[in-house]
């Protein structure tokens, strides 16, 4: 009996080491040598060189502009109640 949990136990933990740590590490290497323009994204800089935002996702906005589009409180259209069986 002590025998199978030991083998259950050393079975789990090379699972653990090669599916949480060497494969990814290994696709992230490839990546990083095959595909070197693509494996960090497409990040957009200013002309300090400082990153800004992103070509595709999550377009970054000036700190101004996303004070505007903030409203001070959430607008009752956005919240709607369900109806159930006691709502008349």
């Amino acid at each position: 009996m002590k025998n199978v949990f030991s083998i259950a136990i050393r079975t789990t933990i090379v699972t653990l080491v090669l599916t949480g740590l060497i494969y990814p590490f290994v696709i992230t290497g490839l990546a990083q040598v095959l595909f070197p323009w693509r494996a960090n994204g497409s990040l957009v800089t200013d002309e300090k060189g400082q990153v800004v935002g992103s070509e595709l996702i999550a377009q970054g906005r000036p700190p101004e502009k996303r004070a505007m589009t903030r409203l001070p409180h959430p607008v009752p259209t956005w919240v709607q109640r369900r109806k159930n069986s006691r709502t008349v």
